[in-house]
């Protein structure tokens, strides 16, 4: 995990498990590298193992305070396992994507960035 040149934090999911333990652990990390306000987060989640529950619990919780807007980029065959989960995220909490482009995924994030 990293901020780029841009302020957009990159994280990249490599991990074999995502429980309420990682999740603490990356949001640590996050809001480590953020400082104390919202960050925008380009998630990489090609190679992110199923998610327990307890793994959403906490990421869902923590949404609204780590994240100003967020871009997930998934494999193909990935996108429709999410279902409605990104559209209820963006209207409800932030402005959040879902896509298997990372270029489109930068724009997203990119229009969101304070001017």
């Amino acid at each position: 995990m990293w901020i780029d040149d841009e302020g957009i934090v990159r994280f990249v999911a490599t991990g074999d498990r995502s429980t309420a333990e990682t999740a603490s652990e990356n949001l640590a990390h996050m809001r480590d590298l953020s400082g104390a306000g919202p960050a925008h987060i380009l998630f990489n989640v090609r190679r992110w193992p199923p998610a327990h529950p307890s793994f959403w619990r906490q990421f869902v919780g923590a949404l609204e305070s780590i994240c100003a807007a967020g871009a997930v980029i998934v494999g193909n065959e990935d996108a429709d396992r999410l279902g409605a989960f990104p559209a209820l995220i963006s209207t409800m909490i932030v402005p959040f994507l879902v896509t298997s482009d990372e270029e489109v995924a930068l724009a997203f994030l990119r229009q969101h960035l304070p001017a």
